[in-house]
């Protein structure tokens, strides 16, 4: 991969990331809430901020990619079985309430959040860490940045919450 592709990879992954990481920080989040008028309409700019900073990551991956040239053996299998359990774990997160509007003082924890507090980053990361198994070089940065992703959200929310 070229610096530059490589730059831009960065550069879309930095917007992403760090918008999601600044407006999920209290004290930022507290002053967007208040600013904007409570929590929906702030759950609706954080949404088109996240819909919004992912079209570059999506022009960047279609700059960068190259022909796809299909792997074969183990290295396949274990790529679409982690693609497949990234699926599932993504489709048990959309069916369970966003964590945003749970008040956990009421609610019982089930289903997938019994594994892990935020099931939409950890089926991301499955199928990032999938697809970076077998995709071709310039490629691997950029599917790479969903598991490295995975890891700082988690880290950022146990550093909130404590």
């Amino acid at each position: 991969m070229s610096a530059k592709h490589t730059a831009a990879v960065l550069a879309a992954w930095g917007m992403f990331a760090g918008s999601h990481f600044a407006m999920s920080h209290p004290p930022i989040r507290e002053k967007l809430v208040d600013t904007l008028g409570g929590e929906k309409p702030f759950l609706a700019a954080y949404s088109g901020v996240a819909l919004v900073t992912s079209i570059p990551l999506i022009v960047v991956g279609k700059r960068v990619s190259a022909h796809y040239v299909p792997s074969t053996g183990l290295r396949n299998a274990l790529a679409h079985t982690l693609k497949a359990a990234g699926a599932a774990t993504l489709g048990l997160a959309m069916a369970q309430p966003s964590p945003s509007g749970i008040d956990a003082a009421q609610v019982e924890v089930t289903g997938i959040n019994r594994i892990t507090r935020h099931p939409l980053f950890g089926g991301f990361a499955l199928w990032g860490l999938g697809n970076t198994l077998i995709a071709p070089g310039p490629m691997k940065l950029l599917w790479a940045g969903f598991p490295a992703f995975w890891l700082a959200g988690s880290a950022h929310q146990v550093c909130i919450s404590i």
